[in-house]
């Protein structure tokens, strides 16, 4: 703990035996927080480590976790989280008005699902959201999505897909 109590800057070690969700995803490693008045926009980093947990019901190997808040927004730097035969890797930042998202990963079992270029959701009001033409991929496949959601509409998604064969997703 440093600083004035108007500006304080706080860090710290951080440790968890169960972070997340269920069954599904949970993790237990040590990490490193820091803090940076003024406490009304202050900055916060995150960053956590391990090697014990679970993702999509596979033992996890390692993970790294590197977040950052501001003023300005959320910013995940780094998710990354290794499975024995599973993979979970993201980039994203977020702010009041979009979120964007440059890299995404996933791997379970033989099924992988990665971005092939940024993807971009528009908050343009409370309660909707909008996408532009993001192109995908599933093992082979190309599939490109657009689209968005709203509270008062639901979910308004166009896909165009190549080489997508439906025995997969039917496993």
């Amino acid at each position: 703990l440093r600083g004035t109590p108007e500006t304080p800057d706080i860090t710290g070690d951080v440790s968890t035996s169960s972070f997340g969700w269920g069954h599904h995803f949970n993790l237990s490693g040590t990490g490193k927080y820091a803090f940076q008045g003024p406490l009304s926009d202050g900055d916060m980093n995150f960053v956590l480590q391990g090697e014990d947990g679970v993702l999509f019901r596979d033992s996890i190997e390692a993970f790294n976790i590197s977040a950052f808040q501001s003023d300005s927004g959320f910013v995940m730097e780094e998710f990354h989280v290794q499975g024995k035969t599973n993979l979970l890797s993201t980039e994203f930042s977020i702010d009041d008005k979009r979120m964007l998202v440059p890299k995404l990963s996933t791997l379970i079992g033989e099924d992988q699902l990665a971005l092939a270029d940024e993807l971009e959701l528009i908050f343009p009001e409370k309660g909707r959201l909008v996408f532009d033409p993001s192109i995908l991929t599933f093992n082979r496949a190309g599939v490109e999505a657009s689209g968005g959601w709203s509270s008062s509409d639901g979910l308004d998604i166009s896909l165009n897909y190549e080489l997508l064969e439906m025995s997969e997703f039917i496993r």
